[in-house]
């Protein structure tokens, strides 16, 4: 536009300024059709000394030769004036009579037939040939300036930098051109532009809007083909500088995440040892054959039940971080669900003494196959959470089936508290998460964590709901073929 309205005479110029602008104007154009008049009569002028020596057949090739140069140089239109020119000066100069347009034989009326129309055959093939050969400089051109948009954005790392290299590209190019990725600023209005949709295989990464002038319905098709390889050039540029923060951001979270699991299992490794003589000393005072003052017992009792909720906090660490590690395999042999119910219980009655517990079992519970040790852990975590969350004096459930159908064991364990965050639920089981963060119970959120690796290492799951009253937390194992047993 600014080079229109520089070309554009001002309104405020003089008159005469504006009409020699316009007759400049008009010279400038006329100026390849006198051009072709002239090369026409300097041939003439050449040729008029040979017309005693050479036939007017031969001298026409020289005609038919300017013919095709200027053709070449100058275009259509000034070959076609030249192809006239060239005819009627070889008439009225070479045929005889000569300085006269009718000829005395009519062979060289023939001649001048032929003569005008291989000019104007070869005005418009010449045209065609220079059209060609400027449409292939101009794609070889457009080819050269994609290799280096392709290879500025191979080198991108960034978003800016994409952007970067996108705006070297348009510099030369007379088309606005927008882009717009997805979760970025508004886009533009689509009239008066057409519009190239960013889409990987995944997911839509953005728009590229590209201006279409008013007189214009749509882009050409090879400007259409160009920007859409434009298009696939920034989709594979944007998708790539995508997996690169998604890699690296992962990369950092692993990083931090194994920094973090070291610093907790050095710290209570080095813990258990004290927490665990500190536990025998309370267990000492409380168990003492010379009874304490009672202040001085209930001070003994509170110092025993905070060191096991330290002691067990401390274990959950340890544990978690052998899961990381990968030192934890499951040793799975057969056994029975009420074993490992019956071992949990015993090992929490201190934890369970305020809490009356009701046990169901399935009658003829299959054999299962696990690892006892590592399952009992589960089994404890889940029994502790509730006799924690759950007010004294309410009841805890546990329940184990078989679930044939779905050919898995379970065992569930369901309390009365006050349940699970409903928006927090699909959280659970992730490091350090807790269902309630500003609850005074200790711990460190790494209770279900734990029990979910460990289930996820036996081929198992574990769900959690909330109830009418209370929360529930399911615990499924594949049920397996187990061995047959011969009565005695």
């Amino acid at each position: 536009m600014a080079r229109l309205l520089f070309a554009l005479p001002s309104l405020t110029s003089p008159p005469e300024v504006i009409s020699a602008r316009l007759d400049q104007t008009a010279l400038q154009r006329a100026r390849p059709y006198l051009l072709a008049v002239a090369a026409s009569l300097l041939v003439s002028l050449c040729a008029a000394p040979l017309r005693h020596v050479l036939d007017p057949a031969n001298i026409a090739m020289l005609f038919l030769l300017v013919g095709f140069l200027i053709a070449l140089r100058l275009g259509r239109g000034p070959a076609i004036v030249a192809a006239v020119t060239n005819t009627a000066l070889l008439d009225f100069v070479v045929v005889p009579p000569h300085f006269a347009f009718i000829p005395t034989d009519l062979q060289y009326l023939v001649t001048l037939v032929v003569m005008l129309t291989v000019g104007l055959v070869t005005a418009q093939l010449s045209t065609g040939l220079g059209q060609q050969a400027r449409l292939s400089a101009l794609h070889e051109r457009d080819t050269y300036a994609l290799y280096e948009l392709a290879h500025e954005l191979a080198g991108c790392i960034t978003l800016g930098q994409i952007r970067l290299a996108l705006d070297g590209y348009l510099v030369h190019q007379e088309r606005h051109v927008h882009l717009e990725l997805s979760g970025g600023e508004p886009p533009p209005a689509a009239d008066g532009a057409t519009v190239f949709p960013l889409r990987s295989s995944e997911s839509a990464r953005g728009q590229l809007f590209v201006q279409v002038y008013g007189h214009e319905t749509g882009l050409p098709a090879h400007e259409s083909e160009r920007y859409r390889t434009i298009a696939s050039l920034l989709t594979t540029a944007i998708e790539r500088v995508h997996y690169v923060e998604l890699a690296e951001s992962n990369a950092i979270a692993i990083s931090s995440e194994r920094l973090r699991t070291s610093v907790l299992a050095a710290l209570s490794h080095d813990l258990r040892t004290p927490m665990t003589v500190l536990i025998g000393l309370a267990d000492s005072l409380v168990m003492s054959r010379e009874p304490l003052p009672p202040p001085a017992q209930e001070t003994a009792l509170t110092l025993l039940r905070q060191s096991r909720a330290l002691g067990g906090i401390l274990n959950n660490v340890l544990d978690m971080a052998r899961l990381h590690s990968g030192n934890i395999r499951p040793r799975r042999e057969w056994h029975l669900l009420d074993d490992v119910i019956a071992a949990s219980l015993r090992l929490l009655k201190p934890q369970l003494s305020d809490h009356p517990i009701r046990v169901r079992l399935e009658p003829d519970l299959p054999l299962v196959e696990f690892d006892a040790t590592l399952l009992e852990r589960v089994v404890c975590n889940l029994i502790d959470n509730a006799a924690k969350y759950s007010p004294a004096g309410s009841p805890i459930e546990i329940t184990a089936f078989a679930d044939l159908q779905a050919n898995e064991a379970c065992i569930e364990v369901c309390d009365q508290g006050e349940g699970f965050p409903p928006g927090n639920i699909d959280r659970l089981f992730e490091l350090f998460e807790r269902g309630n963060a500003e609850s005074a119970v200790p711990g460190m959120g790494l209770g279900l964590s734990i029990c979910h690796r460990i289930m996820a290492a036996h081929g198992g799951n574990i769900a959690v709901h909330n109830r009418d009253i209370g929360a529930c937390v399911q615990l499924r194992l594949p049920l397996g073929t187990p061995p047959v047993i011969n009565e005695e």
